[in-house]
């Protein structure tokens, strides 16, 4: 029996370019497109998008929902376009929960071939085809994940 392996956590680094051969392609994109990773999604208080709260489909982030957009922007020079956009944690906070409007955080499991686009021009944020909800992520006033 295989072992299972741990979800790799995205951070910035994952999101940054190395050269492979004689071109240059993002780190997260050099895993197995098997491997599972997680990332972090933001949301209202009633789980919609802070943005774009009726963009189409209505995604609701809750405990265990499968948040699916079949036709996602695949466009690398489109940010916060349809799909399933997450983050890194450091983008979340930096830019809502730092000042939490009663935002919520939100762990979203998804493996390499659900990724649809990861824009150029933005350190952090990037799109999906699909992702699950794995649990909320609560933080104290220091913006420091607490169980």
């Amino acid at each position: 029996m295989a072992k299972k392996r741990k979800p790799v956590l995205v951070t910035s680094a994952l999101l940054q370019t190395s050269d492979v051969g004689c071109y240059s392609t993002w780190r997260i994109l050099q895993y197995p497109e098997d491997t599972v990773f997680e990332a972090y999604k933001v949301s209202r208080s009633d789980g919609r998008s802070p943005i774009y709260p009726e963009a189409r489909p209505i995604l609701i982030c809750k405990r265990g929902a499968k948040l699916v957009v079949r036709n996602a922007n695949t466009r690398m020079f489109q940010d916060c376009a349809r799909g399933v956009n997450v983050a890194t944690f450091d983008w979340c906070y930096r830019t809502y929960l730092f000042i939490n409007n009663g935002y919520k955080c939100w762990l979203v499991r998804f493996t390499g071939k659900d990724i649809a686009a990861i824009p150029t021009f933005d350190r952090g944020k990037f799109c999906l085809f699909r992702g699950h909800v794995v649990r909320r992520v609560k933080l104290n006033k220091y913006g420091k994940e607490t169980k």
